[in-house]
């Protein structure tokens, strides 16, 4: 089995020239992207499980 890594061509292993779709989400928290190597020309999905990061832009009831 060949060993797979974000943005590189699964066809080709170029790692420039890739271009990414919209994000399309499978569930809550599933994402991928339709993915295309300019290089030699192949397209997949690459897959993304998302994970909390943090919490930004707070504002207490008080301080509004």
């Amino acid at each position: 089995m060949t060993k797979q890594a974000q943005g590189v061509c699964p066809n080709c292993k170029a790692d420039h020239d890739i271009s990414y779709g919209v994000m399309e989400i499978l569930d809550g928290n599933s994402v991928y992207f339709f993915t295309e190597c300019h290089n030699c020309g192949t397209t997949w999905e690459e897959h993304y499980t998302l994970g909390f990061d943090s919490q930004e832009q707070i504002e207490k009831p008080s301080e509004k």
